[in-house]
């Protein structure tokens, strides 16, 4: 506190304290309500993307501890923004006169925020507390759709460095955290969309649904006239204290009565504890040259497959998954990397992060919910198929184990420690080691084409923001039947990014021609 009272943040939103009988009375509503769970992690309902109740949202959002983490994270060395390039269909977005429809666009994308309440809202600091999401009244669709010419001749590795450009750097933080780029002067006169997006706000399964909703599943929608939008006013200091003291008790009250706390039934605590154990699978992941400090630059590239080529593949394995066959690729992408880097291939499994949602099939919470596992890849086998029979069993062992019950579990435990110690102990336990080498999403796209101003989407690749201490990362994401697994690296520290994707793309050849060629292709796999 400063003098008079005064917080010291980045935002000048909290400049003092409010002291009247109205503020107080909302702390102790707070207690109140504790045994009043509303299923979102003790945070307040967070906005939902529902067509049919488009203006129910709350005046502020309080965000999870681990879309704080992921705020605390964001540096100009490592931005937490995720994103995606896509390519359309080019005609539909020029006029007679050849020119790009950018005020068409805008207007488009604008009637659909009233269903993406986080689109118009900004992140602001609270001390003490967790940020909170509050209304931007100065927002402006201007600010966050905009349109970029490529140079002649307009080639794909142009996009790309397009692509890593746009994402280089973080976003304004006064202003809600998203970006669309349009890119015009392709080659062959498809247009590319680059989407650059906050991982603290929004994960890789809410991105989808955005963009579901934000792009049409026809050619020819029917248009809707938006509802009007009114910023709501930020809430009061005591207000927002309220929140986060509710949220910390509503927190501690599911822990002890919920299916996944840890009760004081001497069973359930028995078994909170087995569960808790299985977080030795976060150990210190083995030093290689994957990790080490990085610098601000990127580049981005991708490869493509397709879905009933993926499902081929997995015929050869009994059991076998999409996520196992993306995992048998990466892995022969650092075997490749390694060996040619002199790494001994052998002796090291370079251990892999990978996220998984735990959403419940309503899938209204926003921010980051998910779970992970922690797999060790057999680099050091070097046949293909035996090497996804490996992977296919040591992940079966791990989903029936406790990882993910475990992750969870320290999620919710983690809403009950002060937003300053958790980040303090964050940043330590990185310190004493990474868990990981790198990290590996799969998220399912859309599955159905989508459309802007009638012009169809082609293509998804998507991407996957770089932390701490991590050189590479891969995300894996389908389109209707397409697969497009992106990669992204610093390249000052892995300039032989096509080493690796050439690795990743040969298992993927390999693994294909083998299940064409296999006695059991056609049978079905779980």
């Amino acid at each position: 506190m400063e003098e008079g009272g005064a917080w010291r943040v980045r935002d000048p939103l909290y400049a003092g304290l409010p002291g009247h009988r109205k503020a107080l009375s909302a702390v102790w509503a707070a207690a109140r309500r504790v045994t009043q769970p509303n299923g979102h992690g003790g945070q307040p309902p967070c906005p939902t993307i529902d067509p049919e109740d488009p203006v129910a949202e709350p005046a502020f959002d309080v965000l999870s501890p681990v879309d704080a983490q992921l705020w605390d994270w964001d540096t100009p060395e490592t931005p937490m923004v995720m994103g995606n390039v896509c390519l359309f269909d080019g005609r539909p977005f020029f006029d007679e006169s050849g020119n790009f429809r950018l005020a068409d666009v805008r207007r488009s994308i604008e009637s659909r925020l009233h269903l993406v309440p986080r689109y118009r809202r900004r992140i602001v600091d609270v001390p003490l507390g967790r940020p909170i999401l509050v209304d931007d009244p100065s927002f402006d669709i201007a600010n966050h759709v905009q349109l970029l010419t490529l140079p002649e001749p307009g080639t794909e590795e142009q996009l790309k460095a397009a692509f890593a450009q746009v994402h280089e750097g973080l976003l304004d933080h006064s202003r809600p955290l998203w970006k669309i780029v349009f890119i015009q002067g392709l080659a062959d006169g498809r247009v590319g969309m680059i989407q650059k997006i906050h991982h603290s706000p929004f994960d890789g399964a809410t991105t989808v649904r955005i963009m579901e909703t934000l792009f049409d599943s026809e050619p020819k929608p029917k248009p809707a006239p938006p509802p009007p939008w009114h910023p709501q006013p930020a809430p009061q200091a005591l207000q927002v204290v309220a929140e986060n003291i509710r949220g910390s008790l509503q927190a501690a009250w599911r822990l002890g009565t919920g299916p996944h706390g840890p009760s004081l039934s001497p069973r359930r605590l028995g078994r909170s504890v087995r569960t808790l154990a299985a977080l030795r699978g976060f150990l210190p992941a083995p030093p290689t040259s994957l990790n080490g400090p990085i610098g601000p630059r990127r580049r981005f590239d991708w490869i493509h497959t397709t879905l009933p080529d993926v499902k081929c593949m997995r015929q050869q394995v009994t059991g076998s998954t999409l996520n196992d066959v993306m995992l048998t690729a990466v892995a022969e992408g650092l075997r490749e990397l390694f060996l040619a880097r002199g790494e001994d291939v052998a002796h090291i499994r370079p251990r892999v992060f990978v996220p998984v949602d735990v959403r419940d099939e309503a899938g209204a919470e926003a921010g980051n919910v998910f779970s992970a596992l922690v797999l060790p890849l057999p680099i050091d086998e070097p046949d293909v198929v035996a090497r996804l029979r490996v992977i296919a069993n040591e992940m079966a062992t791990l989903k029936s184990g406790h990882q993910t019950q475990a992750m969870r579990l320290a999620m919710n435990l983690s809403e009950l420690i002060p937003p300053v110690l958790l980040a303090a102990g964050a940043r330590q336990t990185h310190n004493r080691g990474m868990f990981m080498n790198l990290t590996v999403t799969n998220v399912p796209g859309p599955r159905r084409e989508l459309y802007l101003l009638g012009a169809k989407m082609l293509e998804l690749n998507p991407m996957l923001p770089l932390g701490t201490g991590l050189t590479l990362n891969v995300a894996v994401e389908s389109y209707v039947d397409r697969l497009s697994v992106g990669l992204c690296c610093d390249p000052e520290k892995v300039p032989d990014l096509d080493v690796f994707k050439r690795g990743v793309a040969t298992a993927l050849d390999e693994l294909l021609a083998r299940a064409i060629r296999s006695p059991y292709r056609g049978k079905e796999t779980s």
